[in-house]
C-alpha cells in the first residue's frame, strides 16, 4: 500500500533537488553540467525539470508511488496556473472556450512556460497538501492502534473474568 508519507518523501527529496536555479532545467528531463540532454538516473545529471526531478527522487520507489505524485503535481498546477480563455475567444467561440479553459495544466507547462519559482510554488502547495494528508493518516493509524489495543486488553479482561469464574465454580462445588 502506497502512504502519503512516500509520496511526501518523493516529492520533498524532488523540490531539494531544483531548490537552486542552476540545478533546474527546463525542455529536457535532465542535463548534464554542459547542459547536454541525459537520463534522469545518469550519474552525469545535473539538473532537472520537475518532472524529471520526480522521477530521478523515486527511481528506486514504487512506480505508483511517482505516479501519484505526478498527479499530484499535476493537479496542483491546474489549480495554481488554470488556463483562461479571452473574453472575446468566449463570445466567438463559446465551444472552443470551454476546451481551452478545461484543459489540465500539467507541472511540464509551468516548468518549460513560467519558470523556476512558479515550479517551486506548485511543489511547496503539494508538499503542504501531503502534510496535512500525513497528519490525518497519522490519527488514523493511531486511532487504529488504539482500537486494537482496547479490544486485546478487553479479549484479556473477558479471559481473565472467565478464568476467576471458573475458579469461583470450582472452589464452591468442592
Amino acid at each position: 500500500m502506497i502512504t502519503y508519507h512516500a509520496e511526501l518523501r518523493i516529492l520533498r527529496e524532488a523540490r531539494a533537488l531544483i531548490t537552486h536555479p542552476e540545478h533546474w532545467t527546463k525542455g529536457d528531463l535532465a542535463c548534464d553540467s554542459r547542459g547536454n540532454r541525459v537520463a534522469t538516473d545518469s550519474p552525469c545529471a545535473y539538473a532537472y525539470c520537475a518532472r524529471g526531478s520526480i522521477w530521478h527522487t523515486g527511481n528506486g520507489a514504487v512506480g505508483a508511488a511517482v505516479n501519484r505524485v505526478q498527479k499530484r503535481v499535476d493537479a496542483v498546477s491546474t489549480m495554481l496556473y488554470p488556463c483562461k480563455a479571452s473574453r472575446l475567444l468566449r463570445w466567438l467561440h463559446p465551444h472552443v472556450a470551454r476546451v481551452i479553459e478545461s484543459e489540465q495544466r500539467t507541472v511540464i507547462y509551468v516548468n518549460d512556460w513560467l519558470g523556476h519559482d512558479a515550479v517551486l510554488r506548485v511543489f511547496d502547495t503539494a508538499i503542504a497538501q501531503l502534510e496535512e494528508l500525513c497528519a490525518e493518516e497519522d490519527a488514523i493509524m493511531l486511532t487504529h492502534d488504539r482500537i486494537r489495543l482496547m479490544n486485546r486488553d478487553n479479549l484479556a479482561y473477558a479471559e481473565a473474568q472467565k478464568i476467576a469464574c471458573s475458579d469461583t465454580k470450582l472452589a464452591t462445588s468442592a
